[in-house]
């Protein structure tokens, strides 16, 4: 039918990764990067998951087609001076994003106590990844 597809993903299965790439299944990609690499323990129930998402995103940044990868600001898993930690993991890509946090009216852990950053923080996150990134865009 000639639609272009967008895959967005969490990057926790890159051999699947690696096959949609290998058979040009997707014309974009986006990726959460939900927190420094070496915090993906803590926020996920996936073990070795550091190692997935690193190797998730080099296939994404080396795979020939067009991504983004994105990253929803929701203090406190995601701090200000946690953004250069994330900025290292992409160093060189070409597209990121900063979300800022939302408190749904629902929350499937109604005791999870998350905010979202000052406009200040942002500005100062975009500047940080910045200096790995090519375009670094605050939604």
């Amino acid at each position: 039918m000639g639609y272009l597809v967008k895959l967005d993903t969490q990057g926790s299965k890159p051999k699947i990764l690696e096959y949609i790439i290998t058979n040009k299944l997707v014309d974009y990609f986006a990726m959460d990067i939900k927190v420094p690499s070496s915090d993906y323990h803590k926020v996920t129930k996936f073990r070795n998951i550091k190692d997935n998402i690193e190797t998730s995103i080099k296939l994404i940044m080396s795979s020939g087609i067009d991504y983004e990868f994105r990253t929803t600001a929701a203090y406190p898993l995601v701090t200000v001076e946690k953004f250069k930690q994330i900025g290292e993991l992409i160093q060189g890509a070409k597209r990121y994003f900063i979300q800022n946090y939302v408190k749904a009216k629902k929350q499937l852990d109604p005791t999870a106590n998350f905010r979202p950053l000052t406009e200040q923080e942002l500005l100062n996150a975009k500047a940080i990844v910045k200096k790995y990134v090519q375009s670094v865009e605050i939604r």
